[in-house]
Order: structure tokens, then sequence, then C-alpha cells
């Protein structure tokens, strides 16, 4: 339980709930969410600069995100 909360820990410091974090994985990942709301965990993602819109409404995700991505991957569970 304890490796748990420290990644909650980091999500969390990154002002992200894990739903954004999940969210932004897959995006990361290209693959389909499952059972989220993801209009407003995007949202949030945009209003934390970890993702871009763009004036043709694709989604791009920031270095900010990519680099809390390998952070989190690279952790050692």
């Amino acid at each position: 339980m304890l490796k748990q909360k420290e990644l909650f820990d980091i999500i969390s410091s990154k002002d992200l709930s894990p739903n954004q974090y999940y969210l932004l994985a897959c995006m990361h990942d290209n693959i389909q969410t499952k059972k989220i709301n993801i209009a407003l965990e995007l949202q949030a993602l945009v209003y934390n600069e970890y993702v871009i819109v763009t004036k043709d409404d694709k989604l791009i995700i920031t270095d900010k995100a990519k680099k809390l991505i390998k952070q989190i991957v690279s952790w050692k569970f």
C-alpha cells in the first residue's frame, strides 16, 4: 500500500487527479480510456498545461506531461 500512496502523492503534487493521469497516460500510449468523464478530465489537463488543443482540435501532449509520464514509468514499484 505504501507504494500506491507514494504514486498518488507524485500525481497529486503535480495538480492531477488519478483519472487525469490515467487519461494522460492513455493519450501518451494511444490507448482508449474506459469509464471516465473524458471531457471533464481533459479540461483540467488543458488548464494545467499538460495538453494543448490546436486550432484544428487536435490534442498534443506537452513536454511537461511527457516528463511526468517518464518519471512515473521509470519509478520502481
